[in-house]
C-alpha cells in the first residue's frame, strides 16, 4: 500500500475545519473563544471538551482526549492514520497522490491483515458460484436471499475442507503467522497443525465504518446441521467485535437522510430490512449491544429504532439497549414485528410492504417498557405500582435531557393514575442514592495523564514561552539566543520547552506547532490548556506579546538567583555556616537581581 505525501496530509489539514467535523459528532456551543461540548470519547454530564478553531485543535479536561482534526476521526471512527486522512481527504475534496516511497515489504501489519480480508471476501464470492455450493445457493434462495442481496453484501461460501483456504491463502503469499493473526485460521499447538476456521458455512462479510472487510461471520443454514449455528472471526489489530455494527457502510448514508437507524439482532434481519428498502438498517456484530455501538448510531441519527425479536427474550435484550442508548441522547423506540416474527421471517412469509408496516407502528420505548412491566407487575396494586415506577425511574435518569426527563415523569405517572411528585421525587432519590455511591450512569474517565498539580511560577512561565514561540517564529529564534538551555526545567514543560528550541535552531520552526499538538499536549493537561485556551493571539497588539516574553524570560533566568538566595536566608540561621561568605554571595545576587529588572 503506496503512503499518502505530507503535501497532501497537510492540505487536508487546512481545509478540514475541526469545528464542522468535530460539530457532526457532538454538539458545540461558543465559550469566549473556544468551542465547548459533551465528549464524544467518554459519558459526562458536565461539558469538559474544548475545541480551539485558532489552533485546530480539541481537548478534554476530563479524559485527556487531545489532538487535531486527523487525530480526531482515527480516534472517534476507530481507523488508522492514512483511512482518517482519506475520510477527510474525499469529504474536503483533496486529491490523494500517493507517494512511491513505500514497497510491498514496509507494508504494516493491519494493512496486510486488510489487504487479506479482501482477498479472502472475493475468494469466498468465487466459491459461491461453484457447483459444490449448488445445494447452499439453492437454500438461500428458499431463504428469500437474493443475487442482489449476495453482490451487495459480499456474501460467499466456506468449503467443506480443512485446509482448502489455508491452501488458497498460501498461493497468495500469505504466511501462517499473518493467517493465524488474522483469525481465519486456527493453530493447533497440541497437533504443530494449522486448520481453516471456516467449513461449510455461508460467509458474511463484515466491514468498518469506510467499508473495508475486517472479519467474517460463517453461518449454517441447514436446521440440522452440526456444530454451532454462527462461528465469528475472533478480534484482531483490525476487529473489535464491541464497535462493529453490521451493514453500517451501506446504512450510514440512508441514516443521515432519514436520521433514525434501525437496530436489528442479526445479519440476516439487516439484509431483509435492506431488502425491503430499509436501507437504514443494521445490527451488533457477534456481541451484546455496547455504549461504543450506542456512539456510533448517535453520530448518523437522531433516532434509533430498536427491531428486535418481539418475544420476551428481545424486549429484554432490547430494553438492555436502553441504558446505552439514552445517555447519548437520541429518541428511542421498539418495534413489534408480530407473535414470534423477526425481519427476516416476516419478508419470508408476508413480504416487504408488512415489514414498511411495521416500522411506522414502532412505538416509545418508555411505553413499551411499560406494557412489559405491567405483565409482570399488578400495575393496580400500590406494590406493583412501585415496582414499575422505579424500574422505569432507572432509566428515566439516564436522559441527558431535563425537558424529556420531566416529560417522561408526567406520562409514567399518568400510566400509573398515581401523581407525578411522587415520580419526581423518587427519581430525586434516585440521583441522591446514585450519587452517594459514585455517579450511576457516567462512565469513568480513563485514567488522568499525567500534569503538575500547582505550576510554579517559573513552570507558568515556561508554558507562556511554549505558547510564545509556537505562534510567532520571530520570538522562537530570539528565544534560543536569549535562553540558555541550563535555565530550563527538567520538568515534562521544560522538555517540551527545549523540543521546541531545538526544532527552531535547526531551522525547522513550522514543525513546533505539530510536534506540540501530537506529542506534548496529548501527554500534559497544561500543555494541552494553552492549546485550547491561549492567553496570547494575533489580536494583542505586538507590545503586549513582547513585554510577556520578556517578563517571562527574566522570571525564568531569575530563577536560579532567587533560589540560592532563599537557601542562603535559611543557612544563615545555623550558626555553623560561614555568616561573612554567605552575606557576601547574598549581596552579590542581589546585585544581580536589581539589574535584570
Amino acid at each position: 500500500m503506496a503512503g499518502i505525501d505530507d503535501s497532501v496530509i497537510q492540505q487536508v489539514k487546512d481545509r478540514a475545519e475541526i469545528l464542522e467535523v468535530i460539530g457532526n459528532v457532538t454538539q458545540l456551543k461558543k465559550a469566549g473563544r473556544n468551542y465547548l461540548g459533551l465528549c464524544p470519547f467518554h459519558n459526562e454530564k458536565t461539558p469538559s471538551f474544548n475545541v480551539n478553531p485558532d489552533n485546530q485543535y480539541y481537548h478534554c479536561f476530563g479524559c485527556g482526549a487531545s489532538g487535531d482534526v486527523i487525530n480526531f476521526v482515527k480516534e472517534s471512527e476507530n481507523v488508522d492514520f492514512v483511512d482518517a486522512v482519506k475520510m477527510l481527504a474525499d469529504r474536503y475534496g483533496v486529491v490523494i497522490q500517493e507517494s512511491k516511497n513505500y514497497s510491498p515489504e514496509a507494508q504494516s501489519e493491519k494493512a496486510r491483515l486488510y489487504e487479506l480480508h479482501k482477498d479472502a471476501a472475493e475468494w469466498f464470492s468465487q466459491n459461491l458460484k461453484k457447483t459444490e455450493a449448488l445445494s447452499i445457493r439453492e437454500y438461500m434462495k428458499k431463504r428469500g436471499i437474493t443475487d442482489s442481496d449476495i453482490a451487495t453484501f459480499q456474501i460467499g461460501y466456506a468449503p467443506d475442507s480443512w485446509d482448502a483456504f489455508i491452501n488458497w491463502a498460501k498461493s497468495k503469499n500469505y504466511d501462517l503467522p499473518l493467517l493465524v493473526k488474522s483469525g481465519l485460521i486456527i493453530h493447533n499447538e497440541e497437533k504443530k497443525s494449522h486448520y481453516d476456521r471456516f467449513r461449510h458455512r455461508v460467509m458474511f462479510s463484515i466491514w468498518n465504518d469506510e467499508g473495508k472487510v475486517i472479519a467474517f461471520s460463517g453461518r449454517v443454514l441447514e436446521k440440522d446441521a452440526k456444530g454451532a449455528k454462527y462461528v465469528n472471526s475472533p478480534e484482531t489489530p483490525i476487529f473489535h467485535k464491541s464497535s462493529v455494527l453490521y451493514g453500517l457502510p451501506m446504512a450510514k448514508a440512508n441514516m443521515r437522510d432519514k436520521k433514525t437507524a434501525i437496530l436489528c439482532e442479526g445479519q440476516l434481519d439487516v439484509i431483509a430490512c435492506h431488502r425491503a428498502g430499509l436501507k437504514n438498517a443494521v445490527s451488533s456484530q457477534g456481541t451484546a449491544f455496547t455504549e461504543d455501538h450506542a456512539r456510533k448510531l448517535k453520530r448518523y441519527s437522531e433516532k434509533v429504532v430498536i427491531a428486535y425479536d418481539s418475544d420476551n427474550a428481545g424486549k429484554e435484550a432490547a430494553f438492555k439497549c436502553l441504558q446505552y442508548l439514552l445517555p447519548v441522547g437520541v429518541t428511542t423506540q421498539i418495534l413489534n414485528w408480530g407473535n414470534g416474527e423477526d425481519p427476516d421471517s416476516l419478508y419470508l412469509s408476508s413480504g416487504a410492504e408488512a415489514l414498511n408496516n411495521c416500522l411506522s407502528s414502532a412505538r416509545d420505548s418508555f411505553e413499551v417498557l411499560i406494557d412489559h412491566l405491567s405483565t409482570k407487575f399488578d400495575i393496580y396494586s400500590p406494590d406493583g405500582k412501585s415496582k414499575i415506577a422505579h424500574s422505569t425511574i432507572e432509566h428515566i435518569s439516564r436522559i441527558p435531557d431535563t425537558i424529556k426527563r420531566s416529560d417522561y415523569c408526567q406520562q409514567v405517572a399518568e400510566r400509573l393514575q398515581i401523581p407525578a411528585d411522587s415520580i419526581f421525587r423518587e427519581l430525586k432519590k434516585f440521583y441522591r442514592r446514585s450519587f452517594a455511591r459514585g455517579p450511576a450512569q457516567e462512565q469513568p474517565a480513563p485514567a488522568p495523564i499525567p500534569f503538575i498539580q500547582e505550576l510554579t511560577l517559573s513552570l507558568k512561565a515556561e508554558l507562556t514561552l511554549i505558547e510564545l514561540l509556537s505562534s510567532y517564529e520571530d520570538l522562537a529564534y530570539k528565544l534560543t539566543e536569549e535562553l540558555p538551555t541550563e535555565y530550563i526545567s527538567q520538568s515534562q514543560i521544560g522538555h517540551c520547552l527545549s523540543e521546541l528550541l531545538d526544532l527552531t535552531m535547526a531551522g525547522d520552526w513550522y514543525s513546533c506547532k505539530d510536534v506540540l499538538q501530537n506529542q506534548f499536549a496529548p501527554a500534559n493537561k497544561d500543555i494541552a490548556k494553552i492549546m485550547v485556551q491561549p492567553e496570547y493571539n494575533s489580536d494583542m497588539l505586538r507590545e503586549d506579546l513582547e513585554k510577556a516574553y520578556k517578563e517571562c524570560l527574566t522570571l525564568i533566568l531569575k530563577t536560579p538567583l532567587t533560589n540560592r538566595r532563599d537557601q542562603i536566608l535559611r543557612l544563615l540561621k545555623d550558626p555553623n555556616q560561614n555568616a561573612a561568605e554567605l552575606k557576601t554571595e547574598f549581596q552579590q545576587i542581589m546585585n544581580k537581581l536589581r539589574e535584570m529588572k
